[in-house]
């Protein structure tokens, strides 16, 4: 999607974003809390952290 159909529909997420803070949970955004590449990549799509992104990814199952 273009950045302005974007904004459009999830102006506060975006907002967030463009501060560098998750879309998601609002938290700063650490890069140093990424897991491996594929954590960054998704970070650079998205924007979400790893915190939301594992929450999302699987369903808010932990590890255990």
């Amino acid at each position: 999607m273009n950045d302005e159909l974007m904004r459009a529909l999830f102006p506060k997420e975006m907002e967030r974003r463009d501060n560098n803070q998750c879309p998601f949970c609002g938290e700063k955004i650490n890069m140093d809390d990424f897991k491996d590449d594929l954590s960054k990549r998704e970070f650079e799509i998205s924007g979400i952290c790893q915190k939301c992104q594992d929450d999302f990814f699987t369903g808010g199952l932990d590890d255990d």
